[in-house]
């Protein structure tokens, strides 16, 4: 193992010198046999590599086929392998609004799909319409109708089942809430403990997201990342404790701890994360080193922790918006049942009501779907996602 503060450069080095010594090989191999010689290199999944150097024998016998070389440049990563279940694909599109996986860099696919279609059930309960979209999802699916692609149908089942599920606990059916009891909760009726469930869903959520950070960082071997950045380990200890304090006062009336102690444990993270690339310089073994004056290096970093400190705060509160298109959908819901009641006839009240649900689902539908969008960009993709790889995009032999 290289280890040395020129090991990236000797690597390549060393890669570069087997290159040249395969081509020298082969150039012996095929003296006066062959009059040009080409060399191309590229990307190869190990679970395919021989299939495809078998592959290669038998259909073009004068390729000469090796894995022994390695070409790496210092600076380029490897394409990204994207391998999801089927249900997952709707959702990885949308992750690729945002940008490709790196190379061992986690996808958050799978999490963007859970989280996407829990909070979507939140934002939109309701057992009727949430029936009418996962019927929309099956009709998809079994290729009924074809106003999208087939795989988008999962999407849609699952956001109506989410929405079915929550519109029980709701007692919500196509905004009608006196025909079924709700399971669980009315929003209206407990509007701050309905808000304060969105917020602990959305710590629970912010805290998931510093722990993805954490697993990357170690991927990455980056230190100043993974131990001493805001969304590392000293930012997940004063993010935790923080808001275990604010649970205890508001539980017991006290701090957690001591005064004293608190104050410690508050001070202590926030300034690893003021000196985070000296203190990982230190660690790293290179000494107290800091890139660029030190005056704005510091000016920076007050800057960035009072940002930090404010995107704690805001981070957190911005699921309330959860809440609010809750009490959104019910409010929307009520007006409706107002509207359907004053008319005269029941044509005309049914009327009222099947329009004011088309409308709701397509537009509120749209808008909700946009919002949660919105949180999961910029509340939690940032906390540990850069998104700045490339897909492997193979090229294909035909038979």
């Amino acid at each position: 193992k290289i280890s040395h503060r020129a090991s990236d450069q000797l690597r390549v080095y060393y890669h570069k010198l087997k290159y040249l010594n395969k081509v020298k090989e082969l150039g012996n191999n095929y003296y006066n046999e062959a009059e040009f010689l080409f060399v191309t290199s590229g990307w190869i999944t190990a679970g395919q590599e021989n299939t495809f150097a078998d592959r290669i024998s038998k259909k073009y016998p004068n390729v000469i086929y090796s894995s022994e070389v390695v070409m790496r440049d210092s600076e380029e990563k490897p394409p990204t392998v994207i391998e999801n279940p089927g249900w997952i694909k709707p959702f990885e599109s949308l992750v690729k609004l945002y940008g490709i996986p790196a190379y061992n860099e986690m996808d958050p696919s799978i999490f963007l799909a859970v989280s996407y279609i829990i909070m979507f059930g939140m934002m939109f309960g309701d057992l009727g319409q949430g029936f009418i979209f996962a019927l929309l999802g099956w009709l998809i699916y079994t290729e009924k109708i074809k106003i999208t692609k087939q795989e988008n149908s999962y999407m849609f089942i699952g956001l109506g089942i989410s929405s079915m599920f929550f519109g029980l606990l709701y007692g919500s059916v196509f905004t009608l809430e006196d025909i079924i009891p709700a399971l669980l909760i009315r929003p209206m009726e407990n509007i701050m403990v309905w808000l304060g469930v969105t917020v602990i869903l959305g710590i629970v959520l912010l805290i998931t997201t510093m722990s993805f950070n954490l697993v990357n960082s170690y991927r990455e071997r980056d230190i100043e990342e993974g131990v001493f950045s805001r969304n590392g380990l000293s930012g997940l200890f004063f993010y935790l404790f923080t808001l275990s304090s604010i649970a205890s006062i508001l539980i017991r009336g006290t701090l957690l701890l001591p005064t004293g102690i608190t104050i410690v444990l508050l001070i202590l993270p926030l300034l690893l994360i003021f000196f985070k690339e000296p203190l990982s310089s230190i660690v790293e073994g290179r000494g107290w080193k800091i890139e660029g004056n030190s005056s704005e290096y510091f000016m920076e970093s007050f800057f960035e922790l009072f940002d930090t400190l404010l995107g704690y705060m805001s981070n957190t509160i911005s699921f309330v918006r959860i809440g609010a298109f809750t009490l959104n959908h019910v409010g929307l819901s009520m007006a409706v049942i107002i509207l359907s009641g004053m008319m005269r006839n029941n044509i005309g009240s049914f009327l009222i009501l099947l329009v004011g649900n088309l409308v709701i689902m397509g537009l509120e539908g749209l808008v909700v779907g946009i919002q949660i969008l919105r949180l999961e960009f910029f509340e939690l993709f940032g906390k540990f996602y850069h998104g700045d790889g490339k897909e492997f995009d193979p090229v294909r032999i035909r038979d």
